[in-house]
């Protein structure tokens, strides 16, 4: 549809989210990170924090009471109004697994 509104629906080029396939990274990236736990985790609050890779904070996950639980603790001294970050890949692992690295 090139009538000039800027709506152009035959724009092949234009990336289109699939939000199946979005879950399912979503689902696989969770199980590598609890594997100990059956099914998948979401927890909120853990959620809002951004990544770096020099975070100044990391995730403690455990079972409490028949559920997964996660608790984020400071690595190092924040400073009043600095960003909580984590790391959200292995720190450990190699350059190849690590993006960037």
């Amino acid at each position: 549809d090139d009538d000039g509104d800027g709506d152009d629906d035959d724009d092949d080029d234009e990336p289109r989210l699939d939000p199946t396939s979005d879950a399912e990274d979503l689902f696989d990236a969770s199980r590598r990170v609890f594997p100990g736990f059956e099914g998948t985790v979401l927890f909120p609050m853990a959620c809002l924090c951004n990544h770096s890779c020099a975070p100044n904070a990391t995730p403690r996950y455990r079972s409490w009471k028949g559920a997964a639980a996660v608790r984020v603790q400071a690595t190092r001294d924040v400073l009043a109004g600095e960003e909580i970050t984590m790391s959200y890949v292995d720190e450990t692992a190699g350059g190849g697994a690590r993006p960037g690295a």
